[in-house]
């Protein structure tokens, strides 16, 4: 839908010049994260390993019984084993490896105890067996450290975008920050890698579990290679107006330069962002034109008044920003307009899904509308005033509950008599 050439964006753009054409950002980063799987070898190999231990469990209750006896009988708490990577959000990636990191013991206890168990024919067993010399292998404790490390900053710079409040600012401000914090994991180990490399030189065990080498097959993920993958690719997805096809080298078809405009728009009227110099005091005469030719090309891009909002900024510089003024309103109204996460119509498929199920799925479009915007915006059930629809429903000539005019139910004495015999045991 944003293809430069012939997308719904391209066409829109070319009735409406003034349009902005806006990916979300929370999809931009779970594309970035998928670029980087592409290109750094063992992120991949991680990935279908997790996967496999959620099919273990997920399709066999027997599994899921003996992994929480093995985790009571040494003291360990489960947590759910999910994908990781998949159609869902980041956030959902991290809580599936810390499970793994945190029952990481309890697996490997299962995974013995099955492939010794001879109720178990003997290809069966020779699974068992793998997977617990793959969980044992160094490499993969360290891939797990790593991948720990980064989708938890992932995670938490998803929940950030996703918040309702998110504004341009703030996206650009996250996004540079974590792209720093990445670029000082390529050479500074995170804490999760930083112990498990401890407990490697310590005593080549970790959680109790006596590591080894592992074979060729077990690919290990380079921490500098891959968290300089992952900035990379926040730059080329996340700073930018379109998020756009990253080819192998890197190097996406669409120029930053629009998006750097609106970030340096939003500056203009940020009071944390501006510089500390004496034209905001007024001091300076050739100084006190800070930020109006900015204003001025912000105006026109969004069709507001020019001049008044120059008016209206020179007033917001001699108050410190501690007050908008009326004047400078409509440019802040017409800037906030513009939407930087859908994550908020993620929320209403989601509810869709729920209120559409398969056994209530013939329900009309104007009912699921109703219930669906009862969902998303209503009030909680505490402070639902049920009365004016109680009144309403009286008033439309229907009889209460307590109504004892209303006709009672017959009581029907028929019945089958077949299985009356067994009635009288029961």
């Amino acid at each position: 839908m944003l293809g430069k050439k012939a997308g719904v964006g391209k066409l829109i753009r070319d009735m409406f010049p003034k349009i902005f054409i806006w990916h979300c950002v929370a999809h931009r980063l779970e594309l970035s994260v998928h670029d980087t799987m592409k290109e750094v070898a063992g992120v991949n190999n991680f990935k279908i390993f997790i996967d496999k231990l959620y099919a273990v469990y997920s399709m066999s209750p027997k599994n899921k019984f003996e992994l929480r006896q093995c985790a009571a009988q040494i003291d360990v708490q489960l947590l759910s084993i999910g994908k990781m990577l998949d159609t869902r959000w980041v956030a959902s990636s991290v809580r599936t490896v810390r499970a793994v990191w945190q029952s990481f013991a309890a697996l490997h206890k299962h995974f013995v105890c099955a492939s010794q168990d001879t109720f178990r024919d003997s290809k069966e067993r020779a699974v068992y067996s793998g997977l617990a010399q793959r969980l044992s292998c160094r490499n993969f404790i360290s891939n797990l450290a790593v991948m720990f490390d980064a989708l938890q900053e992932l995670a938490e710079l998803s929940l950030e975008l996703q918040k309702r409040d998110v504004t341009l600012p703030a996206v650009h401000r996250a996004v540079s920050r974590q792209m720093l914090v990445f670029e000082a994991m390529c050479n500074e180990p995170g804490p999760h890698l930083k112990l498990v490399n401890a407990s490697i030189v310590q005593n080549n065990n970790f959680a109790g579990v006596e590591l080894h080498a592992g074979q060729k097959s077990d690919v290990p993920i380079r921490p500098a290679q891959f968290f300089r993958s992952l900035v990379n690719s926040l730059k080329n997805r996340m700073l930018t107006v379109q998020s756009s096809h990253v080819s192998t080298v890197g190097k996406t078809n669409t120029s930053p330069a629009e998006y750097d405009e609106i970030v340096t728009w939003s500056k203009m009227l940020d009071p944390e962002t501006w510089p500390e110099f004496p034209a905001l005091s007024g001091e300076s005469a050739a100084s006190s034109l800070f930020g109006e030719s900015e204003v001025q090309s912000m105006s026109e891009r969004l069709n507001v008044d020019g001049r008044q909002s120059i008016r209206g900024f020179r007033l917001f510089k001699e108050n410190g920003g501690k007050r908008v003024p009326p004047e400078l309103r409509p440019l802040l109204l017409a800037l906030s307009t513009i939407p930087v996460c859908t994550a908020e119509c993620e929320r209403g498929f989601s509810q869709m899904n729920l209120i559409i199920s398969p056994t209530r799925n013939s329900l009309l479009v104007k009912t699921t509308s109703c219930l669906l915007f009862g969902k998303l915006v209503g009030p909680p059930l505490a402070r639902f005033d049920p009365l004016p629809y109680v009144k309403s429903w009286i008033a439309a000539g229907r009889h209460s509950a307590d109504d004892v005019n209303s006709l009672a139910c017959a009581a029907s004495n028929e019945y089958d008599a077949a299985y009356e015999t067994i009635w009288g045991f029961l």
